[in-house]
């Protein structure tokens, strides 16, 4: 079963990253495994992207 991440627990990882975590201690604090963050980090190059809004034409916020 895939493992899925909160958005808490995304930031989690990439602030852990960027202040030098490696991906299995990083793994054992999420309590996930060292290859399911590599993906995460791998899948954005280890830069957290930006958060995604909606634009003001979006038909939400007419």
């Amino acid at each position: 079963m895939r493992r899925t991440f909160t958005a808490e627990e995304k930031a989690s990882v990439f602030e852990l990253w960027k202040n030098g975590t490696g991906f299995s201690e990083i793994a054992n604090i999420l309590g996930s495994k060292p290859g399911t963050i590599f993906t995460m980090l791998r899948d954005t190059g280890g830069i957290k992207p930006h958060e995604r809004k909606r634009g003001c034409s979006s038909p939400d916020t007419v």
